[in-house]
């Protein structure tokens, strides 16, 4: 397939993800559906320019509208009913987007078997069975970080999300971090739930609901295979650092 073919195979793509939007129809599986078709019939020379292609179709529209628009997006409570070592690097490169329009790529995470101290959940006010999905805010070595709640009621774990990648809404998540908004960069640990806003009342948000003003959605790219790097060995329950490889997300 030429250039010339990927382009006005895109173009088509753009207007049939639009018209499934303003007819308030699914786009995701369409969408995912294309992509993957359009990977398998471009040479392999012709893949980047695929992907340059594919991104500038999507900032056409704005991640914070278009999840806003198609609740499809966003990942479902099942998604986070895996334990964090399966969940925490499926998070990887997907975002998370907060209701005043932030958008931020998730970078790197930190899984980790044990569930946070018991006052945590206490504070939630919700059954066991409700937790899985869940924004769990928690303070580590005098930092807040911001986590997520994985797993069986009877089995939590938890990941934190200890990178993120500025998308939407630069200049507010920079400037929460005293930070020049002309220039995203990648904000780690502490930094993470200070760009976003996160305080305590987003403690126990729900992410899997439509209306929270907290919400992680799916960029609708394949899960990129990635290794983790153990933590503290020597413990019986050790954590675990999962990066997204840099060539998944070019600029």
């Amino acid at each position: 397939m030429s250039r010339l073919s990927i382009e006005l195979e895109v173009r088509a793509l753009r207007a049939r993800m639009g018209m499934q939007l303003r007819r308030g129809l699914p786009a995701t599986g369409m969408l995912r559906g294309a992509v993957m078709d359009l990977e398998r019939r471009t040479p392999h020379v012709d893949q980047a320019y695929l992907q340059e292609r594919l991104l500038a179709l999507l900032k056409d529209w704005r991640i914070s509208l278009l999840v806003r628009a198609n609740p499809w997006l966003i990942l479902p409570r099942d998604f986070y009913r895996m334990p964090a070592p399966l969940a925490g690097p499926a998070l990887l490169g997907n975002v998370i987007v907060t209701g005043d329009g932030r958008v931020a790529r998730i970078a790197e995470v930190v899984t980790r078997d044990s569930a946070p101290c018991p006052l945590s959940l206490a504070s939630m006010r919700e059954s066991h069975a409700a937790m899985p999905g869940r924004l769990c805010l928690h303070e580590e070595d005098g930092v807040m970080l911001a986590s997520v709640l994985c797993g069986s009621s009877f089995d939590m774990s938890l990941i934190t999300l200890s990178a993120i990648e500025p998308l939407e809404g630069v200049a507010t998540i920079m400037g929460q971090c005293g930070l020049p908004g002309d220039g995203a960069c990648t904000l780690h640990g502490g930094a993470v739930a200070r760009s976003l806003g996160l305080e305590a009342r987003h403690h126990g948000m729900d992410l899997a609901l439509r209306s929270s003003a907290v919400r992680i959605a799916s960029t609708l790219r394949r899960t990129p295979l990635t290794r983790g790097r153990r933590m503290d060995a020597a413990n019986l329950r050790p954590r675990w650092r999962w990066v997204l490889p840099r060539v998944q997300h070019r600029p």
